[in-house]
């Protein structure tokens, strides 16, 4: 992943020091990343090496929410628009949290990609991409190429998705690690989950 600052390399260490954490960190990532999909339009700014990147997320047709207490029955919602739904908001409010969702990503100036990321922790079989959709080039005439695209090219988007989703992960472990998490962050994302509950119980009347 990208290079972290000692604090937070230090603050990370501390959590992956805990069972517990390992379970919680990776999930409170993709709900985070929920989050910003749907309160940060304007996407992010990423420093990608030397080179800076617009990203711009958005929340796909699956989604899968669980509890933390053993045997706690999962929500799994699928097709449509299931970050939306009334379903999604309640099992939020009850307290669960993303244990996997599929997330729609736009890097500016390469295309769009889509994943589903699946969580039960934050060490190496934690976090798990899966069925990563590429961009699909097209040549001058404009028809897709993406049956006989060179190896080289998929590699090339593969790596450029693996930095992206490194440099999505920094920018939270930075929110999480600030001192200002419990007074600001969290109390945003609480608040969120209200709006959600409020939005989908309004909707549910008329």
């Amino acid at each position: 992943m990208s290079r972290l600052s000692p604090k937070i390399a230090s603050f990370v260490e501390s959590l992956t020091t805990a069972a517990k954490a390992k379970t919680f960190l990776g999930r409170e990532f993709l709900g985070w990343l929920w989050y910003s999909a749907e309160k940060n339009a304007d996407g992010f700014d990423l420093l990608i090496g030397d080179e800076s990147l617009k990203v711009s997320l958005w929340v796909e047709d699956r989604l899968v929410l669980e509890g933390s207490i053993p045997m706690t029955h999962s929500s799994t919602l699928k097709g449509g628009d299931p970050a939306h739904s009334r379903e999604a908001a309640e099992a939020l409010g009850s307290g669960k949290t993303v244990k996997e969702l599929r997330v729609g990503m736009e890097i500016d100036g390469v295309g769009p990609y889509s994943v589903t990321l699946s969580c039960d922790g934050i060490n190496q079989n934690g976090l798990s991409p899966k069925s990563l959709a590429l961009p699909v080039d097209t040549d001058e005439g404009g028809e897709s190429e993406d049956i006989d695209r060179p190896l080289e090219q998929r590699l090339f988007h593969i790596e450029r998705f693996n930095h992206v989703l490194d440099g999505l992960f920094k920018v939270f472990i930075e929110q999480r690690a600030s001192l200002r998490w419990e007074t600001d962050g969290l109390k945003v994302l609480k608040n969120w989950v209200k709006e959600k509950r409020a939005s989908t119980d309004t909707a549910s009347v008329h």
